[in-house]
C-alpha cells in the first residue's frame, strides 16, 4: 500500500491529503471535505498550496476512517481501518480524474510566458518576447526566417489548456 501511496502522491506532486466529515446542504447527507496540499507551490508559508473539494454520496463512504494520507506512505485514521489498502485504492481512483485537472491547471498556470519558447500542434515553434498587459509579441521560427507577431494571453492559455500548444522545456 505505501507503494501505490508514493506513486499517486509523486505523480501529482502531492505532500499530505486531509479527510474530514462534515454535512451537506440539507444537513442529512454527509459529505467528506478532502484537502491535498502540493509540493513546490510557493502561495503560503509552508510553501505548499492546497486545494479543498467535497465529496458526496458513495465517494463520501470511501475511506471513512482515514484522516490523513501522507506522501511517504503513512496514514493516519480515526479507528480501526479493515482494509486500508483496498480504501485507499477505492479512493484515490475516485478522485484521480479530478487531481489529474487540478494539477494539469497548476502546471499550466506556473508558466512564465516572457522568454519561453513554446510549439503549435509540435510544428511551429515560437519564443514570447515580450509582454504588453495581456498583449504578448511572439517570434515565430518559420522556414522563411523568424516572424514577429502579436497573440493574447488568453489565446496562448486557452491552447495550453487544450494541449494544441505545449511548452518547449
Amino acid at each position: 500500500m505505501q507503494a501505490v501511496i508514493q506513486e499517486f502522491c509523486s505523480r501529482y506532486a502531492i505532500s499530505s491529503i486531509w479527510l474530514t466529515d462534515g454535512l451537506g446542504v440539507n444537513d442529512r447527507d454527509r459529505i467528506r471535505n478532502v484537502d491535498i496540499r502540493f509540493i513546490g507551490k510557493l502561495d503560503d508559508a509552508s510553501g505548499e498550496t492546497s486545494v479543498k473539494f467535497k465529496l458526496k454520496g458513495r465517494e463520501a463512504d470511501l475511506c471513512s476512517s482515514i484522516t490523513t494520507i501522507f506522501a511517504d506512505g503513512r496514514i493516519d485514521a480515526a479507528g480501526l481501518v479493515q482494509d486500508q489498502e483496498l480504501e485507499v485504492a477505492r479512493f484515490f481512483s475516485a478522485i484521480n480524474t479530478r487531481v489529474a485537472k487540478i494539477h494539469h491547471e497548476q502546471s499550466i498556470q506556473s508558466i512564465k510566458f516572457l522568454g519561453s519558447t513554446f510549439s503549435i500542434n509540435q510544428k511551429i515553434r515560437f519564443t514570447v518576447t515580450a509582454d504588453d498587459g495581456g498583449k504578448l509579441t511572439i517570434i515565430l521560427d518559420h522556414e522563411d526566417g523568424p516572424q514577429t507577431v502579436v497573440m493574447s494571453s488568453s489565446g496562448l492559455l486557452d491552447g495550453l489548456y487544450d494541449g494544441s500548444i505545449q511548452l518547449d522545456e
